[in-house]
This record gives structure tokens, sequence and C-alpha cells, in this order.
């Protein structure tokens, strides 16, 4: 294909293309050269791959070596691509499609014929013409790599893939964001609710309910965050709030008609995003505007790929240097934390009263063992059983450097509730805080052999009175037990406590 044809925009559709068009749906491997790159790369993500194999960091996988390929192709085109060179057409565009608009009234007003001669007309017309010129070009020029969104089975590399990328990346770190979906969400119901407070105070109610694009809550505080950064890293992409599903289409549309380029990490495919959900056919929309601005790539299934997390805990014994035992797991388990958490208090002289944690919206979270900001000592009751959420656990690990959590009890989905606080907990934990995360049961069955299979979670829901709202929810946590249980098994190896510097003496 030549480079004129590029630059027209035209040629082979391709459905792992790395561009996106705005003007088209039509995909081409065409690079803009006319953007400057932001800064080159000394290696290739698969070069970096197989020197952190060669070193013994990683366990070389096939599976991941094929997604490494295709997130190459999208960092080659990142390399090439100006964000702000994009928001600065987009804006130019905008501003010809208004003159247009204006153009096209004042045409269209007849109320008086005679104030518009012949040649004024024509004139106006030619004016119209030549924006109409002048937008086109634009508007094949507003072309942004498309993203990636990859699933596949829990421990199998998609998050390692994804820090690997960030890491890597060309795109600058301050104009690069990595977030863990849950902590993404608050986030933007956050930035609404203080858009949507703002809009209140200033104009009244009559405003505030007014949902066109200069005064849609959801759009601003898109516009804003495409403001703040070109790359958007999300690990764990689950929908399962219909209030999460409703806002989605809206704030991703907006952030992919302004040039965020978005990489995310799920264990379900686009078409199983939101499934059973209330209102789903309103969700729909975002899934193929997900296939169109996001390469999909699946990592595998069940039967082909590996937990690395599990063989890294020493469950899984593969032929492996990464094998090792269980840590603050078995039946020493309280004993082992008993005699940290007495260390940590003979380090501090204060006296410890009980803390009510903020954590905002004007909530608290009450903290009765904890030493300074060191350590916090929970049972898993009372972080699972109690209605904490992901505000409560962010808030906690963001203050206490070492969290630990006793008695974790075989997970069942015979209680909807609580298996879904202790789904979210592990992955919040650990992301807000990689390391200090202490985890104990006395059977060490506990973590590898979750009971998922002793009652039909759907069922259990209904049978409790769950409204169908929550059904997708529900429906999530066969996938979401998975996750939770590998993740839980890396947070008490050894293996994990070797990386974070920690002996756990």
């Amino acid at each position: 294909m030549t480079a004129a044809a590029c630059r027209r925009g035209v040629g082979p559709l391709r459905s792992s293309s790395i561009y996106s068009s705005h003007a088209h749906v039509r995909r081409s491997w065409y690079h803009a050269t006319a953007c400057s790159p932001t800064r080159r790369r000394a290696m290739s993500l698969a070069d970096v791959y197989e020197r952190r194999v060669g070193e013994g960091c990683l366990q070389f996988d096939p599976l991941q070596k094929v997604a490494i390929s295709k997130l190459d192709k999208l960092q080659s085109a990142l390399d090439n691509y100006n964000h702000s060179e994009f928001l600065a057409k987009l804006a130019k565009l905008a501003k010809l499609r208004e003159n247009e608009r204006s153009i096209a009234s004042k045409s269209r007003d007849t109320s008086k014929p005679s104030a518009i001669s012949a040649d004024a007309s024509k004139a106006s017309s030619l004016s119209s013409s030549s924006k109409v010129a002048a937008a086109t070009p634009l508007l094949h020029d507003l072309r942004l790599p498309r993203g990636f969104y990859i699933h596949g089975p829990v421990g199998s590399g998609k998050s390692l893939l994804l820090d690997l990328f960030h890491q890597n990346s060309s795109i600058s770190s301050c104009k690069k964001r990595r977030l863990h979906f849950h902590a993404f969400l608050q986030d933007i119901h956050k930035r609404i609710h203080a858009v949507n407070k703002k809009l209140l105070d200033n104009h009244g109610r009559s405003f505030h309910v007014d949902t066109c694009r200069s005064r849609n809550p959801i759009l601003l505080v898109a516009q804003e965050v495409s403001s703040e950064i070109t790359l958007l890293f999300l690990d764990e992409f689950q929908v399962t709030d219909v209030a999460d599903a409703m806002i989605l289409k809206q704030f991703f549309d907006e952030l992919w008609r302004r040039g965020v380029v978005v990489i995310a990490t799920s264990n379900r495919p686009p078409e199983k995003l939101y499934e059973g959900g209330l209102n789903r056919s309103f969700f729909l929309p975002f899934i193929d505007r997900l296939r169109r601005y996001c390469v999909v790539h699946r990592m595998g299934d069940e039967s082909d790929s590996t937990d690395y997390r599990r063989v890294k805990a020493g469950i899984d014994h593969l032929k492996s240097g990464f094998a090792e035992s269980h840590f603050f797991v078995g039946p020493e388990a309280a004993t082992r934390i008993d005699g940290l958490f007495l260390s940590c208090m003979e380090s501090y002289d204060e006296q410890q009263r009980g803390l009510e944690l903020e954590i905002g919206f004007g909530r608290t979270v009450s903290i009765e063992r904890y030493v300074s900001n060191k350590i916090a000592r929970f049972t898993f009751d009372e972080l699972c059983k109690a209605e904490l959420g992901s505000n409560e656990y962010h808030a906690i690990a963001n203050h206490f450097q070492i969290v630990v959590i006793e008695n974790i009890p075989q997970l069942s989905l015979e209680f909807p509730d609580q298996a879904r606080r202790s789904e979210i907990m592990p992955d919040d934990l650990f992301v807000v805080r990689r390391e200090g995360i202490h985890v104990s049961s006395t059977d060490e069955e506990t973590l590898s052999r979750p009971n998922s299979n002793n009652i039909l979670a759907v069922d259990a829901a209904q049978s409790q009175g769950k409204p169908l709202s929550a059904l997708a929810s529900v429906r999530e946590l066969a996938f979401a037990f998975k996750r939770a249980e590998s993740r839980l098994v890396e947070l008490t190896s050894f293996a994990f406590w070797k990386e974070k510097g920690h002996t756990g003496s």
C-alpha cells in the first residue's frame, strides 16, 4: 500500500489492526508520520521478556510470548503517536463543525429573505464548502492506536504483561496511569459526584439535571481524564453493577474520541461482560466500541494455561525454580502472627486506642487491633461479613504497612455478599500495598480448594431475596473465586515475600 493511500485512510480491513479511525471503521497498519515520538525505547517488549526469562525472573510461556508480539505492534504505534497533536486537531475540527452549523442555521433562516442577496448567499455557500474541505483531512488524521484487551484464566500472566508494557512504554510516566478496575471506578464515581455537586451549587437543580454534552458530568469527567493521560491501564476489568454499566459507554466513548489509548486485562471476554445484568441491552453498545478501539486477545483457556501464582507458591509442582512453601499458612500461622504483632508493639511506646479511619463521603471504619501505621490485624469475618467494600479496603491498605487477615474459611457461594467481598479484598489490598500483607488460615487446603460447587450462586442469591440487579455480580463469583484464591496463595508464599524484601521474622 502506498504512502498516499495511507494518508487517505484507505487500505485493507484487518481485524487485528493497531489503528482506529474516527472517520470510519476502516483500519490499517498506518503510522501517523506527522506525529512526533515521545520517547524511543532501547528494547522491544519481546527483548525485555526474553532477557527476564534468561535472568530467571520469569518462566517462559508460549501464550505470553504470542501476546507480547501483539503488544510490541501497539508499542510501535505509540512511538509515533502524539496525543497533544491529536487533541489540537480535534479542537480545530470541532471549531470548523461549529462554524458549519452556524452557516447552515443562517441559510435556513427565511424570516428576512430580502436581507440576503444572491451574491451573499453564493459567498456563504462557497465558505461552507471550503470549511467542509478543510475539515475532511482533519477527520482522516484523527487516528489513534487501538488499545489492547487481554482475557484468559487466572494466574496466566495477564497482569504481568500489563506491568511489563507499563514499565517499558514510550509514553512519559506522567501521561500514563495503571489502576485496578475497582480503584478506577471509585475514582470516576468520586469525580462525577464532585462535578454534580459543583453544578448543583452553582446553577441550581434545573441546571443539574440537564444532560446536554456541555453539562453532562460523565463526559466532563472523561474530558478531564483525557487531558491528564494518554495511556490508561486497567487490571481485572469486570462489570457487575448496573450503575457502572450505565456510565461506561458514555465515559469510554469520550475517552476514545479524545485519543486516550486503553489497555485492559480481564478474566472475561468482551461478550461475557455484565452477562445477565439488569438492562444489559443498554450496555451492549459498549462491547462493540471496545472491540473497535481495542485489539481483543485471548490468553489461552483452562486446558492450556498455567496459574503461575500457584506454581510460585509451591502448590502446582512444575519443574521450575520458583516453587516454595506457603508463608503464614498452616497450624503454626497464629503463633507466628502473634509473635510478629508483639514485636511491632514493643517497637512503639505510644498507647493504642480504637481508630476511626476515614473512608470518604463522611464514612469511617473502626479498627481495634493495630500498632501505629505499621500493622493492623483483622479476622476474615471483620472484613468480609461486615458491610465493607473497596473504599474501606483501600483506606486500610493505604494507612497500614502490614495487614493481617486471620481465620479465612473455605470460600463458598452459599453467601454471595461475603463471597463478593472475599474476592474484592485481596485485589484491593494487593494493588494498593504490594508489600506487607499477611494472610493466615488454620487449614492449608482452605486457600487452594474453595468450596465453589456446593450450591449454585444464582439460586442461593434468589433464595435470599437478592434483587435481579444483583445477579450479574453473583454470576461473576465462580470466576472471582478462582482469582481470589490465586491471589491469596500468592500473598502467602515465600517467593512473594522475598521479592518484597521481607523475611517474616
